[in-house]
Formats: C-alpha cells, sequence, structure tokens
C-alpha cells in the first residue's frame, strides 16, 4: 500500500521544467529566509456561500466527514456570519485543517429593505460559490524589533511583490490574542491567502474584531465592476 505507483491508480502528472523550476526557486527564497520553520501549515480553509444555502452546505460537509459543528461567529456590521467546523479527533487543526462557510446573515433579494453590506454575497453572486480563502498557522514568537513572527513573515513576502490587503489585525501584547493578515487574491485562482499567528497560548479560533476587519477589507478588494451596458 506504499507503493502507490504499483496501485496504477490515475495517471501520473508530470509538471513542465519550468513550473518545477520557480517552485525550486521559491522553495530556495524560503530558506534562505528562513521562513519554513514560522510557516507552519495549513490552519483552515473557506468557503463562501449564499445565506439560504449556509445550513445546507453545512449538514451536506458534516455527513460527508467526520467533522462537528463547532460554532458560528455572526458580524452584524458585515451582515455575515463566520460557521466553523472541526475535527474532534486532533489536537491541532494543522492536522486536519478546520472548514469554514461564510454567508450573509440577510440575503440580497431582501437587503434592500435594510441597505446592509453584504461583502460575502456580493463576493458569491460575483464569482460563484467556492473556496474564498486558505489559512497558514504561523510560528508564535518574536522575530526581533518589536516585530512578531506573522509581522516578519509579512514583510518578507511583502518585499518580493506579494500584495496584501490593508494591515495585520489583531494586537499581541502580553495577553493571548491572535494576529492575522489576508493577501490579495491570486489572479490566477481568486484565492486569497490567510496568514495566522495565535500568541501565548490563545486557544480560540477568530475574535470577532478580527473577522470583520478582514471580511471588510476583502470585501473592498473582490468589487467587481460591470460593464454599463446602457451607455
Amino acid at each position: 500500500m506504499d507503493d502507490f505507483d504499483a496501485l496504477r491508480l490515475g495517471k501520473p502528472i508530470h509538471l513542465p521544467s519550468d513550473t518545477l523550476s520557480q517552485l525550486a526557486a521559491v522553495d530556495e527564497f524560503s530558506r534562505q529566509q528562513r521562513l519554513n520553520p514560522l510557516v507552519m501549515g495549513l490552519d483552515h480553509m473557506a468557503t463562501r456561500v449564499l445565506a439560504g444555502e449556509r445550513e445546507d452546505a453545512i449538514l451536506e460537509f458534516l455527513a460527508m466527514s467526520n467533522y462537528y459543528f463547532w460554532g458560528a461567529y455572526n458580524i452584524a456590521a458585515m451582515n455575515s456570519s463566520t460557521n466553523v467546523n472541526r475535527n474532534p479527533h486532533v489536537e491541532d487543526d494543522k492536522q486536519s485543517p478546520a472548514k469554514v462557510f461564510t454567508a450573509n446573515n440577510t440575503p440580497s433579494f431582501v437587503n434592500s429593505f435594510e441597505d446592509l453590506p453584504m461583502p460575502t454575497e456580493d463576493f458569491v453572486r460575483n464569482f460563484g460559490r467556492r473556496m474564498h480563502h486558505m489559512a497558514y498557522e504561523v510560528c508564535d514568537g518574536d522575530h526581533g524589533a518589536g516585530e512578531k513572527n506573522v509581522d516578519y513573515v509579512v514583510n518578507t513576502l511583502k518585499d518580493k511583490g506579494v500584495a496584501f490587503l490593508a494591515h495585520v489585525v489583531g494586537e499581541c501584547l502580553d495577553e493571548p490574542n491572535l494576529k492575522q493578515i489576508f493577501s490579495k487574491h491570486s489572479s490566477y485562482s481568486i484565492l486569497i491567502t490567510e496568514y495566522v499567528e495565535r500568541c501565548h497560548g490563545y486557544e480560540g479560533f477568530f475574535t470577532k474584531s478580527n473577522v470583520a476587519a478582514l471580511t471588510a477589507a476583502a470585501g473592498q478588494d473582490e468589487q467587481y465592476r460591470h460593464g454599463r451596458v446602457f451607455d
């Protein structure tokens, strides 16, 4: 069972040489900048759906997996709820990343009565029901010169031209908390990459203020400019 080639399942994928060279260059850069020991692994994956599909999406995922519904963060200011599902059989989410579903609280087709922000539903209407971002956990620690590890990772990537939304949100002072940031979405996949550092043994998954700030920043970046068809 350890010899997958012997099982002859499907067809092997051979990456072209230029792609392999790019991957090798990224790996070498990570080693030189000592990012490898700091970026520990995939923490969670977030999908955006329409308001009326939220419960169906969660129940379908739970039926297909051994995860359980952990809880929801309702962000009234962003007319949004973030619903977290986790694997109860692991002590670290990086062993089995949490699955997050985000949706409007007031759906767009009745929101004209209340005129609330709706970055989550706008994303789905513009780009479809799909994964929105993948989050990587950064090792907790002080990198020096007043920088937390996540600040160093983000600033190092910025120097190489990686664009981020707004700034790192959250405070990691003397109390348990977390800092996190969204990159700009990829022009190839529309996916955002998130980096999150849980400080001083913080055991929570999010904070409401952080989620609100990240949702607002992503909403500003993801607005789809429709053509003026009546011009």
